[in-house]
């Protein structure tokens, strides 16, 4: 049987719908893979990376983003009063949405439109490092008030490598897309 060849817009209307069950699956999964590798970094059991093996070749890595700073606020009123001593806050606007289009005309002549926040300055928190079970400002003794050493903290998953030209013909081989995106796959 001869192949028949799509126009144009028979490709985009194909190519779409593959999309839309692509995205949707990928988001799925993705949700499900960082549930599980956080879940298993949080107990210490779990790895923050893991090798994607199709058919015996690695062709990629999933890795758990982790927040690394090491530490946590554990008494806000001791931290912030910690860093304005220390000229370490900085103020953060934002407009109230209720007052944007009248922002536009106004601008800053009228600041009760404006949310402020005071926010640590990024520069110097990158200073902080655990020391015992105390959190410091590196190079000094300074302790930091308000603050406690923790674990890193799960963030995100990232997926590296899985280059189409490497993937594709093995999906071909092993099975195909379907079974995939159908929900006919296995669930390794």
């Amino acid at each position: 049987m001869a192949k028949k060849s799509m126009t144009k817009v028979q490709q985009l209307g194909v190519l779409t719908a593959l999309q839309n069950m692509v995205k949707k699956k990928t988001d799925e999964l993705r949700s499900e893979v960082y549930e599980e590798m956080s879940t298993g970094y949080k107990k210490g059991e779990g790895t923050e990376r893991k090798g994607v093996v199709l058919d015996g070749d690695e062709v990629g890595k999933v890795t758990l983003r982790v927040d690394k700073k090491g530490w946590e606020v554990t008494d806000p009123i001791e931290f912030e009063a910690f860093m304005n001593d220390n000229g370490q806050m900085e103020e953060h606007w934002t407009l109230k949405p209720e007052y944007v289009v009248e922002a536009r005309a106004r601008l800053k002549e009228y600041p009760w439109m404006f949310d402020c926040e005071l926010r640590p300055k990024e520069e110097f928190t990158k200073l902080f490092e655990k020391c015992g079970d105390t959190v410091i400002v590196a190079g000094t003794d300074a302790v930091v008030p308000g603050v406690s050493p923790c674990k890193a903290k799960p963030m995100g998953i990232t997926v590296t490598g899985c280059k189409p030209q490497q993937v594709a013909p093995i999906v071909a081989r092993i099975g195909g897309l379907d079974a995939m995106l159908l929900g006919d796959g296995s669930n390794e």
